[in-house]
C-alpha cells in the first residue's frame, strides 16, 4: 500500500509536539495501523509530494517502478478531485519509458465528500474543474517521458523548486480546510 503525500502547497505541513514536520503519508500509515490489522511491512509511505502531480510521479518512480510485480495500481482520493486525479495519474503512468516493458493497470476509488460543508464543497469543485481544464489544455500533457516530467518538477514546478518551496503562501479561505 503506497501512501502518498508530504502535505500540500496550500498550507503548512503538520508538525509534532517537537516542531518536526510530519508527512501526510506517515499520518495515514499510523491511522491505518491503528484502525486495522494491516502489517506495517505492507505500507510504503511517500512523503515528498505536495500536490497531485507529485503524488503520481513519486508513487511511480519511488515505489511502483522498482517493483516489477506491482502492475495494478488502485488510486483512492476524494470524490471532488477524482476527475483531475485520474487525468494526472493516467498521464504519469503512461509516460515512457515503462520499466520491464509493461503497462500499468490503474483503477480508481472515490471517497464521498459528505463530510464537507456544501458551500465549501462547491468552491472546491469549482477549483478542481478549473485546475483540470488548465491541466488538460496546458503544456504538461505534451510531455511524454519520465525525464521531461522530472525536469519540470525540480526546475519549474513552484511546489518543488528551491525558490518555490521557500516562497509558499498558505491559502487564505475556507477552501484551505479541504486540503
Amino acid at each position: 500500500i503506497v501512501l502518498n503525500g508530504g502535505g500540500t502547497t496550500w498550507k503548512p505541513r503538520f508538525t509534532d509536539v517537537n516542531g518536526y514536520a510530519i508527512p501526510e503519508a506517515a499520518l495515514m500509515a499510523a491511522e491505518l495501523e491503528r484502525m486495522t490489522e494491516i502489517d506495517e511491512k505492507l505500507l510504503y509511505p511517500e512523503g515528498m509530494s505536495d500536490d497531485t502531480i507529485g503524488n503520481a510521479f513519486f508513487a511511480r518512480v519511488m515505489h511502483v517502478e522498482l517493483r516489477p510485480e506491482w502492475r495494478d495500481v488502485m488510486v483512492i482520493t476524494s470524490q471532488f478531485q477524482m476527475a483531475r486525479t485520474r487525468a494526472i495519474y493516467d498521464w504519469i503512468f503512461g509516460l515512457m519509458p515503462r520499466p520491464h516493458g509493461r503497462q500499468y493497470r490503474l483503477a480508481y476509488e472515490a471517497v464521498p465528500d459528505d463530510c464537507l460543508d456544501k458551500q465549501v464543497l462547491a468552491m472546491r469543485e469549482a477549483k478542481e474543474a478549473d485546475s483540470l481544464q488548465k491541466f488538460t489544455s496546458g503544456p504538461l500533457v505534451g510531455m511524454t517521458t519520465v525525464a521531461e516530467v522530472h525536469e519540470f518538477i525540480f526546475h519549474k514546478h513552484g511546489g518543488y523548486t528551491a525558490r518555490g518551496v521557500m516562497s509558499k503562501k498558505p491559502l487564505d479561505s475556507k477552501l484551505a480546510d479541504t486540503y
